[in-house]
């Protein structure tokens, strides 16, 4: 019950994000020869950091964690956890940015995301 409450805030947030950049101004911030190698690549970055992290976690560590008070018995020092603190938080925010770099919209969203991740 409550892993699918935490599913279901997810999916709420990430569909709320996308409407937020809908609505947004569009401003191109990238020449055109980068508009789209730009965005893949941080996509791609991005969605290895979260996919790795969740590999290593594993379903209890991603998804139930210290929100549910089952914590990891160690922990976890490989790929992606050697490389940046928190992979999940940053693979989320490289996607978003990806995303709004893609749309052409202005990049405030995704670094006001990166700021608030942390509180929840």
């Amino acid at each position: 019950m409550r892993l699918s409450i935490l599913h279901h805030l997810t999916h709420l947030t990430s569909r709320r994000y996308s409407r937020a950049l809908k609505d947004q101004p569009v401003v191109p911030l990238l020449p055109k020869e980068l508009a789209v190698i730009v965005p893949a690549v941080l996509a791609l970055v991005g969605q290895t950091f979260v996919i790795s992290s969740t590999w290593m976690l594993g379903v209890t560590g991603t998804f139930l964690g210290d929100y549910f008070g089952i914590l990891m018995n160690s922990r976890v020092e490989g790929f992606p956890f050697n490389v940046v603190r928190d992979p999940m938080y940053t693979g989320s925010t490289l996607s978003f940015l990806a995303g709004a770099l893609w749309l052409v919209v202005i990049v405030v969203l995704s670094i006001l995301e990166k700021l608030t991740y942390p509180l929840f």
